[in-house]
């Protein structure tokens, strides 16, 4: 051991190096569960064109369907109860948001009879 103080310094720095190394590793696991996901929010229903869509807000994609109601709901002021894609199709689970996609929160989801 050096009078200077120079191995407890190294040593210092590699239990700094390996916690960052574990950090690393635990983002990267966080960023390929789901939780680094993004996704952007319209209060409409997608056949709306752009231009009548207003603006929408970029979320962070939550671990429910219902969170992410949730906060849509309190983004835009109103109360929305689905989740549908751009084909109409109702998102049931998280998980079928992926990265960057489109989706819309909305009251009511229609039925065969009222298209008919």
């Amino acid at each position: 051991m050096l009078l200077d103080g120079s191995d407890d310094k190294r040593e210092s720095e590699t239990r700094d190096d390996e916690a960052l190394e574990k950090k690393a590793v635990n983002r990267s696991e966080l960023l390929d569960s789901g939780s680094g996901r993004r996704c952007t929010v319209f209060a409409c229903f997608p056949w709306k064109c752009k231009e009548e869509r207003g603006f929408g807000v970029v979320l962070k994609v939550p671990l429910t369907i219902l969170e992410l109601l949730c906060r849509a709901s309190q983004h835009f002021g109103c109360k929305y109860t689905h989740v549908v894609n751009e084909d109409m199709g109702e998102i049931l689970d998280i998980e079928l948001i992926r990265d960057l996609d489109k989706v819309f929160v909305v009251n009511k989801i229609f039925d065969c009879k009222d298209c008919c």
